[in-house]
């Protein structure tokens, strides 16, 4: 069990130690990574990114918890095959996240930028997903959630994911007025995360 705990404690300090190195790299350059909820659209956008913000470092905190503190009372029972079935999922949504970030490099946000202008990026890991960072978030969160199976981590994992999506609908609109045909071409070919989903 103790291999286990360490191996799933470097897998999150990877997802969240790329997520912050990225946005220290990028605050470096002048670039404003996280602005303000305040300065966005409308009520339900900025209401969508706060609980967003707020379910995220809650669910950070609760993996954390649940890798070193086992409840039996909100314990899940599974077999020692899913956990680590759990795990390897979210190896590959730090993998996925981290390509992610890589690839779209200084367009990369934490949050909807309005007024500001990106690149649309279509490249890369990018040609097989439209949020293929997102796609990692859900992977990590969903892959923990199994490797470490209790109702509070479950539930909060699945609330992000839903905040998550409800953003990427806002975002797509801001990049559906941004970049107007090319992004509905982009739009028709390419998944919004993966294959037909």
């Amino acid at each position: 069990m103790k291999y286990f705990q360490t191996a799933s404690l470097i897998i999150w300090i990877a997802f969240y130690g790329s997520y912050f190195a990225k946005m220290l790299i990028q605050r470096r350059k002048g670039i404003r990574t996280n602005p303000s909820a305040k300065e966005r659209g409308g009520d339900s956008t900025r209401h969508v990114e706060k609980m967003l913000r707020r379910s995220a470092y809650a669910i950070a905190f609760i993996q954390l918890c649940s890798m070193f503190v086992s409840d039996p009372a909100i314990a899940l029972t599974l077999p020692q095959s899913a956990r680590l079935t759990g795990m390897g999922v979210a190896l590959l949504g730090v993998t996925v996240f981290c390509i992610a970030m890589y690839t779209i490099r200084d367009s990369w946000r934490t949050g909807i930028a309005v007024g500001e202008r990106t690149a649309l990026v279509t490249n890369g890991v990018y040609r097989y997903s439209r949020n293929p960072a997102f796609l990692g978030f859900d992977l990590f969160y969903a892959g923990l959630a199994v490797a470490f199976c209790n109702w509070m981590l479950v539930f909060i994992s699945l609330m992000g994911m839903i905040l998550m999506h409800l953003q990427i609908i806002d975002e797509e609109k801001l990049l559906s007025g941004q970049f107007g045909d090319a992004y509905q071409a982009y739009r028709k070919r390419t998944p919004r995360y993966f294959l037909f989903f």
